[in-house]
């Protein structure tokens, strides 16, 4: 799940855990409430895009998980369900 409060956005994970990131880090998320809650899910709930604001969050990014790509991407399988925010 993807809301926002008045100074944050903030994510449920499947796994029970929220993130909690504050607008003024997001440049683009100072756009009008509209613009915030269209959003769509990208990859499996991993990433968020905003069409209207040209924006994409990682969620791994906001956990500080490291950009895994390539073959290592495949070995993610056994955290993929609790990244998700579908």
């Amino acid at each position: 799940m993807v809301d926002f409060s008045a100074t944050a956005i903030v994510l449920q994970l499947e796994d029970g855990r929220g993130i909690s990131v504050p607008l003024d880090w997001l440049s683009k998320m100072n756009a009008s409430d509209v613009d915030r809650r269209n959003y769509q899910l990208v990859d499996g709930g991993e990433e968020i895009h905003w069409p209207a604001l040209d924006e994409d969050l990682s969620v791994l990014a906001l956990l500080g998980v490291p950009d895994w790509t390539g073959p290592i991407r495949a070995r993610r399988t056994d955290i993929d369900h609790v990244l998700s925010l579908d």
